[in-house]
């Protein structure tokens, strides 16, 4: 066997060819570099006359027939941007991959190399010629035709129907237009490259497992190679996660951009005539968006199934005839590889065949047919300045607790007193006029604002606990002696600092707009329907109520938004503290600089670090158990009833978009908290993953039952949930509020 002729970049180099000629791969040489900006700069403009034309032309008829493409056609520069940004990952997975291949053992294993190049170089050229008659159908259908027109709905600053101008315009769209067909080419057929060499590389590791006596005669040779297996996992694990982070924006956009495409076809297939020239294009077009999403999920599935082969294959080698310590090592090593790599869009769906069978559900038939017929404490110190400005907002509106404040107390109270009246004369007009077609309109704003007070009363009850976890972060990030964690903490800071301060301004800008509002009408009213006991009609006091409910308005936001951002808040600085923790587990050998006794004691550490990462949670857990029963449940009224006045009111209206604009802050909300709950999920989901990647093989077997027991604990990673039922994470999101919408459309 000749592992020279090995090469495994081969298969990557017509896909490499393309992205060159199609200006994605980067290039020190002058001439590529001109050529690259000129080619850019042609698509760029091309993009962006598009989209003006669309945006200024949204409601004319022929926009709209054309409007389906639009989705698609936004994938390539957003592609071209991200993949030239992350360059730099790009080449560190050829590097890594070249790496992986002096691992070959058998002429077995050089021939699954060879087979992959193939598949890779096959899937290269199939998509580059299927192209070309796609691009020529496009392109040339309007040449055919008694009056030509331009293949693309376009905005041209200048009159370009005089025959020389308007062939160079035409030529100028169509070569741009190619370009971002091959461009989506390119980049997704790097990605369908590097899946097949990853499964590749668990096939020969499979292989390998399978046959290690065949592969080494004595025991101290077959633990080397078990270990030398256990290197290649940890690489074949790293090339992964660059990978999904190269690809995690292109994915995003691939799947949003795809299945709105999917949507807008179907739709205008189901008001198009059967066997017509427009159905017949609009289906073409759904058969090219289609296999886009399936050959992702597909190879995606190749990777899954690999990777769960790999489990088994352990069983298969003969290992009830060695060692204890190598029973051990291959105990730890199975806990990690029972695990199969998933590839997730956005860290939500994962890239499988179960995803693509969901993508192309008969729901948006169904969504598409139905439309066609109907048209005391002192803020911390600099670690902590995370939650400075939540505590701020907490203790403007009246939700922080001081001891001996007297002052802030009186202030307090009148607070609440007078947030309670207001949502107590607002339940009170509803139960008494509810048939009231005044009262039904504004009808679906009422769950937010009992949400909005019941948050105001938990809180102040937990506020003791909510102290405990303060001093319990403060306390684990006093522990921090490294410029790396440091650099950890100080980004989990940013992230924190920037979600209150962007839901502050939403919100201040939402709520300026719906108290501000009447003003601008004829007959002015007061902002929210309410119930008071006297006639507020009169000059002077009409003003004066309308200034105290706009002020209630603005504090039942805030104390939302307050309430909300502390929960995101704790997840994200839970999601740095596990970041922490699999910083130390994947370092603990340079930490301890190879000495077993230090080595042991750093892993005490994270196991204590752990624990109170654990206590956090459940602090969090106790103090919002009912604020997230009480949200998702009033949420959930509230949508229902706001979907239910979108059906009756007439579309486009000023009332029909003020209920889409409340409507999307209600799934917003909902989202928010799944989001932040799926990223500890995720983060506290990898821990297990770093306490196998640094050198545990090399410890004793003491060390290595004690980190087999931590592992177990770390196997469960942790969950938020509302009332103990509901996991709150995006899987939860995307199966409920987003069925129930589509069902609803």
């Amino acid at each position: 066997m000749n592992l020279q002729k090995l090469d495994p970049l081969e298969g990557f180099k017509p896909t490499i060819s393309m992205l060159k000629i199609f200006s994605v791969w980067n290039s020190s040489n002058m001439f590529y570099k001109i050529y690259k900006n000129v080619t850019t700069l042609s698509l760029a403009i091309t993009y962006t006359c598009v989209m003006i034309c669309v945006v200024v032309n949204f409601n004319v008829s022929e926009i709209n027939e054309n409007f389906y493409y639009i989705p698609a056609l936004s994938t390539a520069p957003f592609k071209l941007v991200i993949f030239q940004k992350s360059f730099k990952k790009i080449q560190n997975l050829l590097f890594l991959l070249q790496s992986q291949y002096t691992k070959i053992r058998s002429e077995k294993q050089a021939k699954m190399v060879e087979d992959s190049v193939v598949l890779s170089k096959r899937v290269v050229k199939v998509f580059a010629v299927l192209v070309v008659p796609t691009c020529v159908g496009l392109f040339g259908m309007p040449l055919l035709k008694d009056e030509i027109k331009l293949p693309l709905i376009i905005w041209i600053p200048f009159d370009y129907h005089e025959p020389v101008v308007f062939g160079l315009v035409y030529f100028v769209i169509s070569f741009s237009g190619s370009f971002t067909a091959y461009i989506n080419i390119g980049t997704d057929t790097f990605f369908y490259n590097c899946l097949i060499q990853i499964e590749t590389q668990c096939n020969i590791l499979s292989d390998t497992l399978r046959n290690l006596h065949e592969f080494g005669r004595f025991e101290a040779e077959i633990h080397t190679i078990l270990i030398e297996c256990i290197e290649q996992y940890k690489t074949i694990l790293k090339f992964t996660k660059i990978l999904s982070k190269t690809y995690q924006g292109i994915l995003s956009v691939q799947f949003i951009c795809s299945l709105l495409s999917l949507c807008l076809t179907m739709y205008r297939m189901s008001l198009a005539d059967p066997g017509s020239e427009e159905f017949l294009r609009y289906f073409v077009f759904q058969w090219g968006v289609l296999p886009e999403i399936f050959l992702y999920c597909y190879f995606g599935h190749r990777v899954l199934d690999s990777t769960k082969n790999l489990y088994y294959s352990t069983y298969e080698l003969q290992w009830y005839n060695t060692s204890a310590k190598f029973k051990t090592n291959l105990l730890i090593f199975m806990g990690q590889i029972q695990n199969p790599i998933v590839i997730y869009v956005a860290g939500i769906f994962s890239l499988d065949l179960e995803t693509f069978k969901k993508s192309a559900s008969p729901n948006f038939y169904k969504f598409a047919t139905y439309k066609s017929h109907h048209s005391s404490t002192i803020l911390p110190k600099r670690k902590m300045k995370a939650f400075s400005f939540n505590i701020k907002l907490f203790q403007i509106f009246g939700q922080w607790c001081y001891e001996n404040e007297s002052f802030y107390k009186i202030y307090k109270y009148t607070a609440t007193v007078l947030l309670f009246l207001d949502w107590l004369f607002t339940m009170i007009f509803v139960l008494v006029n509810f048939q009231e077609s005044e009262v039904v309109d504004s009808l679906y704003i009422s769950p937010s604002m009992t949400t909005s007070m019941l948050k105001y009363v938990i809180f102040r009850v937990n506020f003791s606990q909510v102290e405990r976890m303060l001093k319990i972060v403060e306390e684990q990030y006093l522990k921090i002696d490294s410029r790396r964690v440091g650099f950890l903490v100080e980004r989990g800071t940013k992230s924190s600092v920037f979600v209150i301060k962007a839901c502050f301004y939403l919100v201040m800008a939402t709520v300026v707009s719906l108290i501000t509002q009447p003003l601008l009408q004829e007959d002015i009213d007061i902002p929210l329907v309410i119930w008071l006991p006297f006639d507020y009609h009169r000059s002077g006091i009409f003003e004066l109520i309308y200034v105290y409910v706009s002020v209630s308005y603005l504090y039942f936001a805030y104390v939302n938004v307050a309430t909300d951002c502390f929960f995101y808040i704790s997840a994200i600085q839970i999601g740095v503290q596990c970041e922490i923790v699999g910083f130390m587990l994947e370092n603990l050998n340079e930490i301890a600089k190879q000495e077993e006794e230090n080595v042991r004691r750093l892993f005490l550490s994270c196991v204590t670090y752990y624990n109170n990462i654990l206590e956090c949670v459940k602090i969090i857990s106790d103090c919002y158990r009912e604020i997230l029963i009480v949200q998702f449940f009033c949420s959930f009224v509230a949508l229902c009833m706001t979907m239910y006045q979108l059906s009756i009111v007439e579309p486009f209206s000023d009332v029909f978009f003020k209920m889409c604009v409340f409507q999307s802050a209600v799934i917003c909300e909902i989202f928010l908290y799944c989001f932040f709950g799926d990223l500890v999920l995720e983060k506290s989901g990898k821990l297990f993953y770093a306490s196998f990647s640094f050198g545990w093989y090399n410890g004793s077997a003491k060390f290595q039952k004690e980190l087999l027991i931590f592992m177990n604990q770390l196997q469960k990673p942790i969950i938020f949930h509302v009332g103990n039922v509901i996991p709150v994470t995006c899987e939860t999101f995307k199966s409920v509020s987003l069925v129930v919408l589509i069902a609803w459309f």
